[in-house]
């Protein structure tokens, strides 16, 4: 697998890395005394400055210090302090020992584990982890402690990590939202990551993550269960921009914004479901404004003072009790009080009551 590293040396290209290097080794040669014995041999490395690359995991590091202890039937790692290209540094500890069959199976622990996300480690992950990870555009430093192992009868090692992260940014897909300050937590397998727990800023808004991500179906699709969560969010059209460029949902939302051009402020509960292949994303909103312009009657409407809930689906649009004080543009106002249906199809179709106590005619 290759080595990318895009924009982490002047010329864009992968730092300069090189496998192998020179250690100290000392062997020990134990021959019990007696005729026909077996004897073993045991060979110690002093691993500073060897530089290594996993064939599971192709992330280049260089041992900082640390001993590597290789046995007739085992290898054992003891503090080996490792460090990246990029600024990345572990520490692992752990064994393999060889099976009946000949393989071995590793518990390796790594502790002390900081990580830059970059385009170094993103190529490392691979396949369908690396193609999520570069379109949401993430980029941050992950604290990592656990474990890889790979246990009798597993065809690849699988590994199981704690997960902290600071200092982060998204930019999803290129698009015009960035979110700041990414930190928090979530779980790490080969084929999962779980107990999503994130918070960061878009702006001046709060913005809460929570979910899940599952790379390990057919063919390695990608399914999600995500959360998003916020106070008092400025409505921006730019906000479809998080959603993928493909994705049925955008389009519809886009028709949407276009159509009613709303603005304003609200809270807002997204959970967003992708699917892999042609299967429609699973899509449900609760919207809560505090603010709100649109077009809507034939004109121009402000909304203030208001209380109820919009609740938005991938084929439908539900105001529940939405009422709010207007003022239209040509300076009527009242108290408008709306229940019903938007349905996104074809020909969108509307099915709303609506009640109004109308305080001036203008």
């Amino acid at each position: 697998r290759k080595l990318i590293a895009a924009g982490d040396s002047p010329q864009g290209q992968a730092p300069r890395f090189d496998l192998g290097g020179k250690v100290a080794v000392g062997v020990k040669v134990y021959r019990p005394l007696g005729e026909d014995k077996d004897y073993s041999v045991t060979a110690t490395a002093d691993a500073k400055g060897l530089s290594l690359l996993m064939a599971d995991f192709p992330y280049p590091v260089t041992a900082d210090s640390g001993k590597i202890v290789i046995g007739g039937d085992f290898v054992d790692i003891h503090g080996l302090n490792l460090s990246s290209p990029t600024g990345a540094g572990l520490t692992l500890n752990g064994s393999a020992n060889r099976a009946a069959d000949g393989s071995y199976h590793p518990i390796i622990t790594l502790t002390n584990a900081a990580l830059p996300i970059d385009a170094l480690l993103l190529s490392a992950l691979g396949d369908e982890a690396e193609q999520l990870l570069t379109d949401l555009g993430v980029s941050g430093l992950a604290s990592v402690k656990g474990e890889v192992f790979q246990k009798a009868g597993m065809d690849e090692p699988d590994l199981k990590l704690d997960v902290t992260l600071s200092g982060g940014r998204a930019t999803p897909y290129k698009g015009r939202v960035t979110f700041n300050d990414i930190k928090g937590t979530f779980a790490l397998s080969a084929g999962d990551l779980t107990d999503l727990s994130l918070q960061s800023k878009y702006g001046d808004t709060e913005i809460g993550i929570a979910g899940s991500v599952d790379w390990s179906g057919p063919n390695d699709s990608t399914t999600a269960d995500l959360e998003f969560s916020c106070d008092n969010i400025k409505l921006a059209e730019e906000l479809i921009d998080v959603l993928p460029p493909d994705s049925e949902l955008r389009g519809q939302l886009t028709e949407l914004f276009e159509q009613y051009e709303p603005e304003g402020t609200l809270d807002a509960l997204i959970i967003w479901q992708p699917k892999p292949g042609d299967t429609p994303d699973g899509f449900r909103a609760q919207l809560v404004p505090e603010a709100l312009a649109l077009n809507l009657l034939g004109g121009r409407m402000s909304f203030t003072e208001m209380s109820g809930k919009v609740l938005v689906f991938s084929d439908l649009m539900q105001l529940d009790d939405l009422a709010g004080t207007f003022n239209d543009a040509d300076g009527s106002t009242g108290k408008l009080r709306a229940q019903g249906d938007i349905g996104f199809d074809d020909e969108p179709r509307i099915g709303l009551s609506l009640d109004a106590d109308v305080n001036r005619i203008g």
